[in-house]
């Protein structure tokens, strides 16, 4: 909207950081969780049980970077008059929002633990019964975690753009 509102390129460059980031995101959890052997914690390099914010594994980690170039792909077929080596810059700054996102997952994320039955969770209840708080900040949820880091993500792909003479 800013792009159509003002014709700035580099909101045009940052829409499609955006859209590269939360694919990259998507696609690390979603194919990450099928790895045969459970994902590491960033912090500890342990072990941990699949879907745990934080956590990285080689298949989700190669399924996000797939993801972040396959949108800057699109974008290079969608807009012919950009380089090859401006697409690039969007692949690579796709993957870094993935990587934020890991970051945040593992340092700020909320986390609660289950009164009932012991588990971690991200939800203020489970089991039918209130949560416990265990650590990271009680606002940043996963939904405010994905948001900072493709924001992050653009914004900072968004200044070198601005910086480099593409």
């Amino acid at each position: 909207m800013l792009y159509a509102a003002t014709a700035f390129p580099v909101y045009m460059w940052m829409f499609m950081i955006s859209i590269s980031a939360a694919n990259a995101d998507t696609w690390a959890s979603e194919i990450g969780s099928l790895s045969k052997k459970p994902p590491f914690y960033l912090w500890t390099l342990k072990r941990v049980e699949a879907g745990t914010s934080g956590a990285v594994s080689l298949l989700g980690t190669a399924a996000g970077a797939a993801g972040a170039f396959l949108i800057a792909a699109a974008c290079y077929f969608a807009f012919p008059s950009v380089s090859l080596s401006s697409i690039l810059l969007v692949g690579c700054f796709g993957f870094i929002g993935n990587a934020i996102d890991t970051l945040l997952g593992a340092s700020v994320q909320v986390r609660f633990r289950c009164q009932s039955c012991g588990i971690e969770t991200e939800r203020k209840d489970h089991c039918r019964k209130p949560t416990i708080k265990e650590k990271g900040i009680t606002f940043f949820n996963n939904d405010v975690v994905n948001l900072a880091a493709i924001l992050l993500a653009a914004f900072t792909g968004g200044i070198l753009i601005l910086l480099l003479p593409i």
